[in-house]
C-alpha cells in the first residue's frame, strides 16, 4: 500500500478504536494490559496502556495522528522514561509496524 494511503487511514482510525486493537494485538501475544477507560478518574496524564511480559514492562500513550500528549502527560511520560524501568512510547495508527516490533 502506498504511504500516503497509509497516512490516510491512519488520520481516519478512532483513538478508542485504535487502543482497542492495540490491547488485542498485545493479550494476543501474552501480555497483561491496564487500559485506563475513563481518564476522568484516573491521575491526570497517565498513560493509556500499562503492560507486562516477562521482565518487560511498557506505558503507551495513545494518540490520534497528529495528536500531541498533553502538559499532563509528558510529565508522567517523562518520569517513567526516567526510572529507566519501563520502555515508554507515544503511538498513533501509522505507528503499527513499530507497535507489532515492539510487542512481539
Amino acid at each position: 500500500m502506498a504511504m500516503k494511503a497509509r497516512e490516510t487511514l491512519a488520520r481516519a482510525v478512532s483513538e478508542k478504536d485504535f487502543a482497542q486493537s492495540v490491547v488485542e494485538l498485545a493479550e494476543l501475544l501474552e501480555w497483561l494490559v491496564f487500559r485506563v477507560h475513563d481518564s476522568r478518574r484516573s491521575p491526570e496524564g497517565w498513560p493509556d496502556l500499562s503492560m507486562a511480559r516477562d521482565d518487560r514492562l511498557i506505558f503507551a500513550e495513545l494518540k490520534r495522528v497528529g495528536e500531541k500528549p498533553t502538559g499532563g502527560q509528558r510529565v508522567w511520560l517523562t518520569t517513567l522514561t526516567q526510572t529507566g524501568k519501563a520502555e515508554v512510547h507515544i503511538w498513533t495508527p501509522a505507528c503499527w509496524s513499530e507497535i507489532e516490533r515492539i510487542l512481539r
